[in-house]
């Protein structure tokens, strides 16, 4: 599998850089997206509506395809409308706002009263390895609890089984929360060393190796990349305690860290670019073509 990703990954360079002529765009960008991220990691509806956009470039589109891609867009995104109406006011919302406020105040505003511990550890500069600090990053980026609230909110019948197994903090849970970590890490780090947070997965490396920022970077990305190969062996273990439903749910949380925090902090910082790709996702349907073209036939279409 390593030398596969070697391998796509070198062809898919050379791909987006020979592809990007006017004619060829849609491969290059189709390229250019898949080397961000793989696709597996990608949260199924955002990637829906890129590719919707992208593949409306296209000269030879398939008319009725396309319409199809974009109703089926519209009608989840209704859905998902009703559903957080219903989830607006549960335990589980509330629950995730109040860790959210809980720990921006914990890191930057306790006093030293408060956090008495906190701080004499701040005074003597205490960094950790990598390896030390996602031992806690698992917890402190509150993964494991959201897990457990978001079985007991979104499950029914509640399966005691699995709610144990869970709570066991399996190796699912695990990798995903420190994947997560790492994301959020990448994300936030530099805005919140500045604004006087404790140090994050990047600085610990850091500290511990000597390396750069940038070399740092990209073995974090590395890092993440390997606990994504245990997530996926997770995935096809086929003795799990785990419904599919719960294990799609986990895996969703990690790929939304991906969506929220690859490029910068969609979540902390709250900038019109921001509320605007949240907006766009949740509220604004995808402009459905003209009736006549929709039921025109396309190149490659009977009929």
């Amino acid at each position: 599998m390593e030398e596969a990703w070697q391998f796509t990954s070198k062809h898919l360079k050379e791909v987006m850089i020979s592809k990007s002529k006017e004619e060829h765009v849609f491969v290059a960008e189709q390229a250019k997206r898949v080397l961000e991220l793989p696709l597996h990691w990608k949260v199924p509806m955002l990637e829906a509506r890129w590719f919707i956009h992208v593949y409306e470039k296209r000269e030879d589109k398939n008319h009725l395809l396309l319409e199809l891609a974009k109703l089926e867009f519209n009608t989840l995104q209704a859905i998902y409308q009703e559903e957080l109406k219903d989830i607006s006011g549960t335990i589980l919302t509330i629950l995730i706002s109040i860790i959210t406020v809980i720990d921006d105040i914990y890191d930057v505003y306790g006093t030293l009263h408060e956090l008495e511990r906190f701080t004499d550890a701040w005074l003597g500069k205490y960094t950790p390895t990598l390896g030390g600090f996602l031992e806690n990053g698992l917890v402190s980026i509150a993964g494991p609890i959201v897990t457990i609230s978001a079985y007991l909110s979104g499950t029914n019948p509640i399966i005691e089984k699995e709610l144990e197994f869970l709570e066991s903090n399996p190796d699912l849970v695990h990798w995903s929360c420190k994947i997560f970590r790492l994301q959020d890490d990448l994300g936030t780090a530099s805005h919140e060393i500045h604004r006087g947070d404790v140090p994050k997965s990047i600085q610990c490396y850091m500290h511990e190796t000597g390396a750069s920022e940038e070399v740092t970077r990209e073995h974090i990305k590395d890092v993440m990349r390997q606990m994504w190969k245990k997530v996926n062996a997770y995935r096809a273990d086929k003795d799990s305690p785990l419904s599919q439903t719960t294990v799609d749910f986990i895996l969703n949380l990690v790929r939304m860290s991906h969506f929220m925090y690859l490029d910068g902090d969609r979540h902390g910082i709250r900038n019109q670019e921001n509320m605007d790709v949240g907006f766009t996702w949740l509220f604004q349907p995808v402009p459905l073509e003209d009736k006549h073209m929709a039921f025109t036939a396309s190149p490659g279409t009977k009929g």
